[in-house]
């Protein structure tokens, strides 16, 4: 079934920074078929209609991961934590300089 998402704007992802206002976003088949100004969109048709009350980033696809990781989970077991590891660096407090092997 064929969807037609209305938003307050819809930021399009190209090198000139488009944002347009009063948003029309279709969606076919699971792929984005138009994308403009509500007052230019084509006839809704059977489409379903999702109003928003945002902005609509369409065709983003969000990858941050962490997956690389899990390779090194577990590795700090036994360590202090890291609020322990700062002070012992002399980063505990604000202002005071870090501590070496030297200044010990």
């Amino acid at each position: 079934m064929p969807h037609r998402f209305t938003a307050r704007a819809a930021v399009v992802g190209d090198r000139a920074g488009t944002v347009v206002p009063d948003a029309v976003v279709d969606v076919e088949d699971g792929l984005i078929s138009w994308v403009g100004p509500a007052g230019d969109a084509p006839p809704l048709g059977d489409a379903e209609l999702v109003e928003l009350p945002g902005a609509l980033l369409p065709g983003l696809v969000n990858t941050h991961s962490h997956a690389a990781m899990v390779l090194f989970r577990g590795q700090g077991e036994g360590l202090p934590s890291i609020a322990g590891w700062r002070r012992s660096c002399g980063r505990g407090r604000p202002g005071s300089p870090p501590t070496t092997s030297r200044s010990r």
